[in-house]
């Protein structure tokens, strides 16, 4: 049985021959290929066996061929070779089903019955050479192929495939002499004489792959493919001036293509004749008629490099990016493409201003969006942040990743209400992605503890850290916020340890530890930890600071603690108590 069944377009004129053929009683099918002889029904008698039967029987089976009605066929062709073992036509037939449905094993088997009953039979041959090709059994397909050849009634295909099973069993040379007798059959064809340019090439004899390329180039003189293959092939045989001569023919004649430009610089290049090589990367990225996408291609190698200390040509790549914004003023691509190297070389605004004047001549590219969302971000730029993912959330409402930039930026500027409100649009939106729909409820519980709502706050973390309980920076406010109401400490104690364990070494994590265990009235524990953060760099931080003159306070260092207090007030950030504090030089809380 066939085990899928699949309607594939088989080749019905064999069958409708034999359907002929059985109906007239005659013996043998008519070739209509002369490299062939056609599969033939069994006609003699046989003790014990119904020839006419049998007939009826393949008969019908060529039909349910035709129709595609490959089971009802595989049914009637092994009845038959049930009843008529040496019935070689069933066979065949068997094969090419089998085959036809990517059954190699089962159509090898059947074919090797109807070569055994039929070894003259050429098409049966070829059937069998090519399910042992397919089944990546390639000297044995060539020995098969050589077979017919050998016939003399091979086609031009039976050649080629020959010579492809040389090919693939590295068998090169054998490859090649069977096209050179194909050629002295039908003469220099250009399948032929290409096949032997590929060959020739392919065993890396470049001198013969240049003479059959010339051939070619011959036949087909204004063939530019050709022609780069030649230059190539002179690039490899160390012929570098020739290849470069041919480039200028190939240039004169397509003087807008990108390609050969690219590929004129890189043969100056490797001459080492950099002046001309930076010469001619300018005059392709200016070239406007030239393909923008390839030009793309051919810089995108280098966007992995840019950030690279060691790349020496970030200055040149840079030049070349400016020199495609010139040359395709009018293609979103080109500002992208520039924005892309200005975004991954930090220089940020620079590459929001390209970004910016790609989303002006094509709004659809959403990647852009996004870069321009993490680079306000970064840069602090809060309105700049709100106003273009406001934009992108009109044109993109169904991007949930807007509205957590835009509640970002909301929540920095003190637009809390703001940001709740877009949280609340964007959050149905977030199913498909738990990551960010654990971010927006942190963003939200943020909001939320601003505004002092701390029920809806502590609901909004909990739910952050139900969807994802690793986030260091959600485990780290939310604790914070709760040391600084002074409640339920033990649970505080315990995310901020975790996100310290995550997180090494993070002042902000450290300092909010320490100030749990000041909540608890751990003040030894607190110092060792707040001491920490300033080490990591806490020290720039008003909060940490006023903390750490706090903890010293309660520790019985007054004066040490008034001079962390004033540092505090200095950085900024401090508690509206600290001037009282310092004038006082008293803790109050």
């Amino acid at each position: 049985m066939i085990k899928t069944i699949k309607q594939f377009s088989l080749l019905t004129a064999c069958c409708l021959m034999l359907l002929a053929a059985a109906c007239t009683g005659s013996k043998t099918a008519q070739n209509t290929n002369p490299s062939t002889v056609s599969p033939t029904i069994t006609a003699k008698s046989k003790k014990g066996v119904d020839t006419a039967a049998i007939e009826r029987d393949y008969i019908d089976a060529c039909k349910f061929m035709a129709l595609g009605e490959y089971t009802k066929a595989v049914e009637l062709l092994n009845k038959i070779v049930k009843q008529d073992p040496s019935n070689d036509a069933s066979y065949y037939q068997l094969s090419r089903i089998y085959f036809d449905f990517g059954q190699a094993s089962d159509a090898l088997s059947y074919i090797k019955s109807a070569v055994n009953l039929k070894p003259e039979n050429n098409e049966y041959l070829l059937q069998y050479a090519d399910i042992l090709g397919y089944s990546a059994s390639y000297l044995k397909a060539a020995e098969v192929y050589t077979v017919v050849v050998k016939s003399g009634k091979a086609n031009d295909e039976t050649y080629y495939r020959l010579a492809y099973s040389y090919e693939k069993a590295n068998k090169i040379d054998d490859a090649i002499k069977t096209m050179m007798s194909l050629k002295d059959i039908i003469g220099k064809e250009e399948g032929v004489v290409f096949e032997l340019q590929r060959l020739y090439a392919l065993k890396g004899n470049y001198e013969s792959a240049i003479t059959w390329m010339k051939e070619l180039i011959e036949m087909n003189p204004g063939n530019t493919t050709y022609m780069r293959f030649l230059s190539e092939y002179y690039e490899k045989n160390n012929q570098p001036e020739l290849a470069a001569e041919t480039f200028d023919i190939l240039l004169a004649t397509d003087t807008n293509n990108t390609d050969l430009q690219f590929k004129k610089a890189s043969l100056f290049q490797k001459s080492g004749e950099q002046k001309l090589y930076y010469d001619t990367m300018r005059k392709a990225f200016l070239n406007s008629a030239g393909n923008i996408d390839t030009k793309i291609f051919y810089l995108v190698l280098f966007v992995d490099s840019i950030d690279k200390k060691q790349f020496v040509m970030k200055d040149s790549v840079l030049k070349w990016t400016e020199y495609l914004v010139t040359a395709h003023a009018d293609d979103a691509k080109s500002f992208a493409m520039r924005g892309d190297f200005l975004f991954y070389g930090n220089a940020l605004e620079s590459a929001a201003a390209n970004y910016s004047k790609s989303i002006q001549l094509r709004s659809d590219i959403f990647d852009v969006w996004i870069k321009m969302f993490y680079i306000w971000s970064d840069l602090r730029k809060y309105d700049s942040l709100v106003d273009v993912s406001a934009t992108a959330i009109e044109l993109y409402p169904n991007q949930p990743v807007s509205y957590y930039f835009n509640a970002i930026g909301n929540n920095q500027l003190k637009q809390y209400d703001e940001a709740i409100k877009v949280l609340k649009r964007g959050l149905p939106l977030t199913v498909s992605n738990q990551q960010l729909r654990a971010d927006m409820f942190t963003q939200l519980g943020d909001a939320y503890h601003e505004l002092g709502n701390h029920v809806e706050s502590d609901k909004a973390f909990e739910s952050s850290i139900e969807i994802v309980a690793d986030n260091p920076y959600t485990l780290n406010n939310y604790a914070y916020y709760l040391s600084v109401r002074n409640e339920k400490l033990d649970r505080a104690a315990e995310m901020s340890l975790q996100s310290i364990r995550i997180v090494p070494d993070n002042p902000s994590f450290e300092d909010t530890y320490g100030w749990i265990l000041y909540q608890q009235k751990k003040y030894t524990e607190a110092e060792k930890w707040i001491n920490n953060s300033l080490r990591n760099g806490g020290d720039k931080s008003g909060v940490v600071n006023e903390h750490y003159g706090d903890v010293l306070y309660q520790l019985g260092d007054k004066e040490k603690a008034v001079e962390y207090w004033k540092k505090a007030k200095q950085l900024g950030e401090a508690s509206d108590l600290i001037d009282k504090k310092i004038n006082d030089k008293m803790l109050y809380e």
